[in-house]
Protein backbone atom coordinates (compact mmCIF):
# COMPACT_ATOMS: atom_id res chain seq x y z
CA UNK A 1 0.00 0.00 0.00
CA UNK A 2 1.41 3.43 -0.71
CA UNK A 3 2.43 5.71 2.29
CA UNK A 4 0.09 8.14 1.13
CA UNK A 5 -2.69 5.98 1.51
CA UNK A 6 -1.44 5.24 4.98
CA UNK A 7 -2.69 7.78 6.36
CA UNK A 8 -6.40 7.77 5.25
CA UNK A 9 -6.39 3.91 6.27
CA UNK A 10 -6.10 5.03 9.70
CA UNK A 11 -8.10 7.90 9.80
CA UNK A 12 -11.41 5.49 8.81
CA UNK A 13 -10.33 2.73 11.09
CA UNK A 14 -10.20 5.15 14.01
CA UNK A 15 -13.94 6.36 12.20
CA UNK A 16 -15.32 2.91 12.36
CA UNK A 17 -14.35 3.15 16.37
CA UNK A 18 -15.64 6.19 16.85
CA UNK A 19 -18.85 5.25 15.40
CA UNK A 20 -18.85 1.74 17.21
CA UNK A 21 -18.36 3.92 20.60
CA UNK A 22 -21.47 5.85 19.73
CA UNK A 23 -23.38 2.36 19.80
CA UNK A 24 -22.30 1.68 22.83
CA UNK A 25 -23.44 5.18 24.57
CA UNK A 26 -27.00 3.65 23.42
CA UNK A 27 -26.16 1.22 26.46
CA UNK A 28 -25.36 3.45 28.80
CA UNK A 29 -28.61 5.51 28.09
CA UNK A 30 -30.26 2.24 27.99
CA UNK A 31 -29.00 1.10 31.47
CA UNK A 32 -29.39 5.00 32.98
CA UNK A 33 -33.18 4.80 32.31
CA UNK A 34 -33.48 1.38 33.51
CA UNK A 35 -32.04 1.88 36.31
CA UNK A 36 -33.75 5.39 37.23
CA UNK A 37 -37.34 3.60 35.90
CA UNK A 38 -37.07 1.22 38.50
CA UNK A 39 -36.55 3.17 41.40
CA UNK A 40 -37.54 6.62 40.75
CA UNK A 41 -40.31 6.44 38.36
CA UNK A 42 -41.22 7.34 34.68
CA UNK A 43 -40.67 10.94 35.00
CA UNK A 44 -37.02 10.45 36.82
CA UNK A 45 -36.09 7.93 34.07
CA UNK A 46 -36.87 9.97 31.19
CA UNK A 47 -34.82 12.86 32.79
CA UNK A 48 -32.51 10.70 33.86
CA UNK A 49 -31.81 8.66 30.32
CA UNK A 50 -31.87 12.27 28.44
CA UNK A 51 -29.13 13.80 30.93
CA UNK A 52 -27.08 10.47 30.36
CA UNK A 53 -27.51 10.63 26.54
CA UNK A 54 -26.70 14.22 26.05
CA UNK A 55 -23.35 14.01 28.40
CA UNK A 56 -22.50 11.27 25.81
CA UNK A 57 -23.23 12.90 22.86
CA UNK A 58 -21.14 15.93 23.90
CA UNK A 59 -18.31 13.43 24.92
CA UNK A 60 -18.80 11.93 21.46
CA UNK A 61 -18.62 14.92 19.71
CA UNK A 62 -15.68 15.79 21.36
CA UNK A 63 -13.77 12.47 20.55
CA UNK A 64 -14.15 13.29 17.12
CA UNK A 65 -12.90 16.17 16.83
CA UNK A 66 -10.06 14.86 18.12
CA UNK A 67 -9.65 11.49 16.17
CA UNK A 68 -6.24 13.30 14.54
CA UNK A 69 -4.05 13.35 17.67
CA UNK A 70 -4.56 9.27 18.00
CA UNK A 71 -0.22 9.88 17.37
CA UNK A 72 2.24 9.11 19.79
CA UNK A 73 3.28 11.65 22.13
CA UNK A 74 6.93 11.64 20.45
CA UNK A 75 5.72 11.34 16.69
CA UNK A 76 2.59 12.82 14.09
CA UNK A 77 1.94 9.07 12.78
CA UNK A 78 -1.65 8.81 13.37
CA UNK A 79 -2.65 4.69 14.65
CA UNK A 80 -5.10 3.01 13.37
CA UNK A 81 -6.29 1.35 16.51
CA UNK A 82 -7.20 3.58 19.87
CA UNK A 83 -5.74 0.96 21.98
CA UNK A 84 -6.92 -0.62 24.91
CA UNK A 85 -5.95 2.98 27.46
CA UNK A 86 -8.34 4.98 25.49
CA UNK A 87 -11.29 2.42 25.50
CA UNK A 88 -10.60 2.49 28.87
CA UNK A 89 -11.02 6.19 29.56
CA UNK A 90 -14.02 6.18 27.54
CA UNK A 91 -15.07 3.65 29.77
CA UNK A 92 -15.04 6.35 32.49
CA UNK A 93 -16.84 8.85 30.40
CA UNK A 94 -19.82 6.41 30.05
CA UNK A 95 -20.02 5.94 33.70
CA UNK A 96 -19.97 10.00 34.68
CA UNK A 97 -22.62 10.07 31.88
CA UNK A 98 -24.58 7.66 33.44
CA UNK A 99 -23.87 9.37 36.98
CA UNK A 100 -25.59 12.80 35.13
CA UNK A 101 -28.67 10.93 35.05
CA UNK A 102 -29.05 11.51 38.77
CA UNK A 103 -28.37 15.33 38.70
CA UNK A 104 -31.60 17.31 39.82
CA UNK A 105 -33.65 14.36 40.50
CA UNK A 106 -36.14 15.18 43.66
CA UNK A 107 -35.83 12.12 45.03
CA UNK A 108 -32.29 12.12 45.32
CA UNK A 109 -32.46 15.84 46.99
CA UNK A 110 -35.18 14.81 49.49
CA UNK A 111 -33.27 11.41 49.99
CA UNK A 112 -36.58 9.32 48.33
CA UNK A 113 -33.40 7.09 47.37
CA UNK A 114 -33.08 4.15 49.59
CA UNK A 115 -30.90 0.82 49.59
CA UNK A 116 -28.39 0.27 47.20
CA UNK A 117 -29.58 3.13 44.61
CA UNK A 118 -28.80 5.72 47.40
CA UNK A 119 -24.99 4.21 46.94
CA UNK A 120 -25.04 4.19 43.03
CA UNK A 121 -24.13 8.26 42.34
CA UNK A 122 -20.92 7.74 44.74
CA UNK A 123 -20.25 4.63 43.12
CA UNK A 124 -20.02 5.32 39.64
CA UNK A 125 -18.23 8.33 40.25
CA UNK A 126 -15.53 6.50 42.56
CA UNK A 127 -15.60 3.62 39.52
CA UNK A 128 -14.50 6.31 37.16
CA UNK A 129 -12.02 8.02 39.33
CA UNK A 130 -10.18 5.10 40.42
CA UNK A 131 -10.25 4.46 36.60
CA UNK A 132 -8.20 7.19 35.99
CA UNK A 133 -4.80 5.94 37.12
CA UNK A 134 -5.33 2.35 35.35
CA UNK A 135 -5.99 4.21 32.11
CA UNK A 136 -2.54 6.02 32.10
CA UNK A 137 -0.91 3.03 33.67
CA UNK A 138 -2.11 0.74 30.64
CA UNK A 139 -1.19 3.55 28.05
CA UNK A 140 2.88 3.56 29.25
CA UNK A 141 3.22 -0.29 30.10
CA UNK A 142 1.85 -0.88 26.63
CA UNK A 143 3.56 1.77 24.77
CA UNK A 144 0.44 3.01 23.71
CA UNK A 145 0.20 6.43 25.09
CA UNK A 146 -1.24 9.43 22.20
CA UNK A 147 -1.90 12.85 22.30
CA UNK A 148 -5.74 11.94 22.24
CA UNK A 149 -5.61 9.79 25.34
CA UNK A 150 -3.71 12.72 27.41
CA UNK A 151 -6.79 15.23 25.47
CA UNK A 152 -9.40 12.10 26.55
CA UNK A 153 -8.47 11.75 30.29
CA UNK A 154 -8.11 15.59 30.98
CA UNK A 155 -11.75 16.67 29.41
CA UNK A 156 -13.40 13.22 31.23
CA UNK A 157 -11.67 14.37 34.51
CA UNK A 158 -12.77 17.97 34.23
CA UNK A 159 -16.48 16.67 33.31
CA UNK A 160 -16.30 14.12 36.15
CA UNK A 161 -15.48 16.98 38.35
CA UNK A 162 -18.40 19.33 37.46
CA UNK A 163 -20.99 16.89 37.25
CA UNK A 164 -19.91 15.43 40.78
CA UNK A 165 -19.61 18.86 42.05
CA UNK A 166 -22.93 19.61 40.90
CA UNK A 167 -24.74 16.49 42.34
CA UNK A 168 -23.00 17.43 46.01
CA UNK A 169 -24.45 20.50 46.17
CA UNK A 170 -27.86 18.99 44.74
CA UNK A 171 -27.76 17.05 47.48
CA UNK A 172 -27.45 19.75 50.04
CA UNK A 173 -23.77 18.56 51.71
CA UNK A 174 -21.98 21.43 50.05
CA UNK A 175 -22.51 24.87 49.66
CA UNK A 176 -23.32 26.59 46.32
CA UNK A 177 -19.35 27.75 46.28
CA UNK A 178 -18.54 24.36 45.73
CA UNK A 179 -20.07 24.91 42.24
CA UNK A 180 -16.40 26.82 41.65
CA UNK A 181 -14.82 23.33 41.98
CA UNK A 182 -16.83 21.96 38.57
CA UNK A 183 -16.40 25.51 36.97
CA UNK A 184 -12.78 26.26 37.29
CA UNK A 185 -11.47 24.21 34.77
CA UNK A 186 -13.67 25.77 31.96
CA UNK A 187 -13.31 28.96 33.56
CA UNK A 188 -9.26 29.15 33.01
CA UNK A 189 -9.84 27.44 29.52
CA UNK A 190 -12.07 30.22 28.54
CA UNK A 191 -9.34 32.85 29.75
CA UNK A 192 -6.49 30.91 28.00
CA UNK A 193 -8.71 31.10 24.77
CA UNK A 194 -9.64 34.83 25.40
CA UNK A 195 -6.17 35.68 25.38
CA UNK A 196 -4.73 33.80 22.79
CA UNK A 197 -7.18 35.16 20.45
CA UNK A 198 -6.04 39.01 21.72
CA UNK A 199 -2.83 37.61 20.30
CA UNK A 200 -0.71 38.09 24.01
CA UNK A 201 1.73 35.47 24.53
CA UNK A 202 0.72 31.80 26.46
CA UNK A 203 3.46 30.30 28.70
CA UNK A 204 3.20 26.40 28.88
CA UNK A 205 2.10 25.28 31.95
CA UNK A 206 4.17 22.11 33.44
CA UNK A 207 2.42 19.15 34.98
CA UNK A 208 3.22 19.41 38.55
CA UNK A 209 2.87 16.78 41.19
CA UNK A 210 1.14 19.31 44.04
CA UNK A 211 -2.15 20.10 41.50
CA UNK A 212 -1.91 16.10 40.91
CA UNK A 213 -2.26 15.61 44.40
CA UNK A 214 -4.99 18.48 44.69
CA UNK A 215 -7.33 17.14 41.76
CA UNK A 216 -6.83 13.51 43.70
CA UNK A 217 -8.17 14.85 46.69
CA UNK A 218 -10.83 16.94 44.45
CA UNK A 219 -11.91 13.72 43.18
CA UNK A 220 -11.78 11.76 46.43
CA UNK A 221 -13.70 14.43 48.60
CA UNK A 222 -16.69 14.46 45.66
CA UNK A 223 -16.87 10.83 45.93
CA UNK A 224 -17.27 10.77 49.39
CA UNK A 225 -19.55 13.01 49.46
CA UNK A 226 -22.11 11.47 47.42
CA UNK A 227 -21.92 8.60 49.79
CA UNK A 228 -25.35 8.31 52.63
CA UNK A 229 -22.68 7.63 54.74
CA UNK A 230 -21.29 11.45 55.47
CA UNK A 231 -23.82 13.97 56.71
CA UNK A 232 -23.70 17.55 55.36
CA UNK A 233 -22.57 18.84 58.97
CA UNK A 234 -19.27 17.05 57.91
CA UNK A 235 -19.22 17.78 54.09
CA UNK A 236 -19.48 21.44 53.73
CA UNK A 237 -16.70 22.64 56.04
CA UNK A 238 -14.99 20.87 54.01
CA UNK A 239 -16.21 21.64 50.57
CA UNK A 240 -15.01 25.41 51.04
CA UNK A 241 -11.37 23.74 51.81
CA UNK A 242 -11.68 21.83 48.70
CA UNK A 243 -12.78 25.05 46.68
CA UNK A 244 -10.31 26.97 48.00
CA UNK A 245 -7.40 24.36 47.23
CA UNK A 246 -8.28 23.85 43.47
CA UNK A 247 -8.78 27.70 42.75
CA UNK A 248 -5.39 28.49 44.48
CA UNK A 249 -3.83 25.94 41.85
CA UNK A 250 -5.89 27.46 38.98
CA UNK A 251 -4.70 30.93 40.20
CA UNK A 252 -0.75 29.67 40.10
CA UNK A 253 -1.50 28.39 36.50
CA UNK A 254 -3.52 31.50 35.38
CA UNK A 255 0.11 33.22 36.73
CA UNK A 256 2.16 30.52 35.06
CA UNK A 257 0.39 31.21 31.77
CA UNK A 258 0.86 35.37 31.61
CA UNK A 259 4.22 34.54 32.34
CA UNK A 260 4.37 35.76 36.05
CA UNK A 261 5.45 31.85 37.27
CA UNK A 262 8.08 29.58 35.65
CA UNK A 263 6.07 26.71 34.11
CA UNK A 264 6.77 24.34 37.35
CA UNK A 265 4.86 26.90 39.30
CA UNK A 266 7.40 28.79 41.03
CA UNK A 267 6.64 32.56 41.26
CA UNK A 268 8.36 34.76 39.37
CA UNK A 269 7.04 37.66 41.64
CA UNK A 270 9.35 38.07 44.43
CA UNK A 271 6.90 38.90 47.63
CA UNK A 272 4.49 36.69 45.83
CA UNK A 273 7.32 33.77 45.93
CA UNK A 274 8.25 34.86 49.61
CA UNK A 275 4.60 34.69 50.99
CA UNK A 276 4.58 31.36 48.96
CA UNK A 277 7.51 29.89 50.40
CA UNK A 278 6.65 31.24 54.10
CA UNK A 279 3.05 29.48 53.50
CA UNK A 280 4.62 26.23 52.05
CA UNK A 281 7.29 25.82 55.23
CA UNK A 282 4.36 27.13 58.17
CA UNK A 283 1.29 26.49 57.43
CA UNK A 284 0.99 22.72 57.81
CA UNK A 285 3.34 23.11 60.95
CA UNK A 286 0.21 25.78 62.14
CA UNK A 287 -2.42 22.99 60.83
CA UNK A 288 -0.70 20.11 62.71
CA UNK A 289 -0.63 22.45 66.15
CA UNK A 290 -4.54 23.02 65.56
CA UNK A 291 -5.17 19.52 65.11
CA UNK A 292 -3.09 18.21 67.55
CA UNK A 293 -5.43 20.85 69.98
CA UNK A 294 -8.47 20.37 68.50
CA UNK A 295 -8.30 16.21 69.19
CA UNK A 296 -6.46 17.00 72.83
CA UNK A 297 -9.61 19.11 73.40
CA UNK A 298 -12.41 16.24 72.32
CA UNK A 299 -10.72 13.45 74.15
CA UNK A 300 -10.50 15.87 77.49
CA UNK A 301 -14.52 16.35 77.20
CA UNK A 302 -17.19 13.52 78.53
CA UNK A 303 -20.29 15.72 78.05
CA UNK A 304 -23.12 14.45 76.73
CA UNK A 305 -23.01 14.27 72.69
CA UNK A 306 -19.65 16.07 72.96
CA UNK A 307 -15.80 14.78 72.87
CA UNK A 308 -15.25 11.57 73.76
CA UNK A 309 -18.75 10.42 74.80
CA UNK A 310 -19.66 10.83 70.60
CA UNK A 311 -16.60 8.28 70.19
CA UNK A 312 -16.04 4.54 70.91
CA UNK A 313 -13.36 3.82 72.46
CA UNK A 314 -11.40 2.75 69.56
CA UNK A 315 -12.60 5.80 67.76
CA UNK A 316 -10.57 8.00 70.75
CA UNK A 317 -7.12 5.29 70.67
CA UNK A 318 -7.58 6.65 66.87
CA UNK A 319 -7.57 9.65 67.75
CA UNK A 320 -4.98 9.69 70.15
CA UNK A 321 -2.63 7.94 67.97
CA UNK A 322 -2.64 10.56 64.88
CA UNK A 323 -2.60 13.59 67.33
CA UNK A 324 0.67 11.65 68.69
CA UNK A 325 1.71 11.16 64.63
CA UNK A 326 0.93 14.94 64.05
CA UNK A 327 2.33 16.20 66.82
CA UNK A 328 6.00 14.57 65.65
CA UNK A 329 5.38 14.94 62.22
CA UNK A 330 5.23 11.29 61.07
CA UNK A 331 3.17 10.02 58.47
CA UNK A 332 1.34 13.29 58.79
CA UNK A 333 -0.56 13.09 55.27
CA UNK A 334 -2.14 9.18 56.64
CA UNK A 335 -2.58 10.35 59.77
CA UNK A 336 -4.64 13.68 58.65
CA UNK A 337 -6.49 11.99 56.53
CA UNK A 338 -7.61 8.88 59.26
CA UNK A 339 -8.51 11.84 61.70
CA UNK A 340 -10.50 13.67 59.30
CA UNK A 341 -12.56 10.16 58.42
CA UNK A 342 -12.97 9.37 61.96
CA UNK A 343 -14.65 12.62 62.65
CA UNK A 344 -16.65 13.27 59.49
CA UNK A 345 -18.21 9.62 60.94
CA UNK A 346 -18.58 10.67 64.33
CA UNK A 347 -20.53 14.19 63.11
CA UNK A 348 -23.41 11.75 61.22
CA UNK A 349 -24.73 11.79 64.93
CA UNK A 350 -25.80 15.52 65.98
CA UNK A 351 -22.68 16.57 67.73
CA UNK A 352 -21.71 20.31 69.21
CA UNK A 353 -18.28 22.07 69.43
CA UNK A 354 -15.81 23.46 67.20
CA UNK A 355 -13.29 21.22 68.01
CA UNK A 356 -14.83 19.06 65.94
CA UNK A 357 -14.94 21.44 63.06
CA UNK A 358 -10.90 22.19 63.64
CA UNK A 359 -10.09 18.61 63.62
CA UNK A 360 -11.42 18.10 60.78
CA UNK A 361 -10.72 20.58 58.45
CA UNK A 362 -6.93 21.01 59.26
CA UNK A 363 -7.03 16.75 58.89
CA UNK A 364 -7.93 17.33 54.92
CA UNK A 365 -5.35 19.76 54.36
CA UNK A 366 -3.25 18.64 55.51
CA UNK A 367 -3.59 15.82 52.98
CA UNK A 368 -2.67 18.04 50.68
CA UNK A 369 0.04 20.44 52.96
CA UNK A 370 2.04 17.54 54.31
CA UNK A 371 4.03 17.95 57.41
CA UNK A 372 5.76 20.91 56.48
CA UNK A 373 9.31 21.96 57.58
CA UNK A 374 9.78 20.59 60.82
CA UNK A 375 9.01 16.48 60.09
CA UNK A 376 10.18 13.21 60.71
CA UNK A 377 8.88 10.48 59.16
CA UNK A 378 6.86 10.79 55.70
CA UNK A 379 7.09 7.67 53.47
CA UNK A 380 3.74 8.07 52.33
CA UNK A 381 5.06 11.16 50.51
CA UNK A 382 6.25 9.21 47.99
CA UNK A 383 2.50 7.51 46.73
CA UNK A 384 0.86 10.57 47.41
CA UNK A 385 2.92 12.58 45.25
CA UNK A 386 3.74 9.97 43.03
CA UNK A 387 2.29 9.86 39.48
CA UNK A 388 0.02 6.59 40.03
CA UNK A 389 -2.68 8.26 36.92
CA UNK A 390 -1.23 8.65 33.41
CA UNK A 391 -1.68 12.72 32.69
CA UNK A 392 -2.08 15.86 34.55
CA UNK A 393 -5.09 17.00 36.20
CA UNK A 394 -6.92 19.46 34.15
CA UNK A 395 -4.81 22.17 32.85
CA UNK A 396 -5.75 24.50 29.49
Amino acid sequence: MPSSEAPLTARLQLRRQWRLAGLWGVLFTVGAFCLLLEHGGLSAALQGGLQTAAVLVYAWTLWGRALELNHPLQEVRLRPSLGAANWLTLLRGGLVAVLAGFLFQPALADGGLAGWVAWTPAALYITAAALDGADGFLARVTGSATRLGEHLDTEIDALGLLIAATLVVWTGKAPAAYLCVGLGYYALKAAVGARRKAGRPIAPVQPRAAARLVAGCEMGFAGAALLPLFEPAATRPVALIMTAALLAGFARDWLVVCGHAAADGCLLIRRLERVDRAAARFLPIALRAAAVAGIVALLGRSEAGEGVAALSTAGCALLATCAALLAFGVMTRIAGLTASVAVAVAMADPISGVAWQVVLGCGVALIMTGAGALKLWQPEDRLFLKRLGGHAPPAP
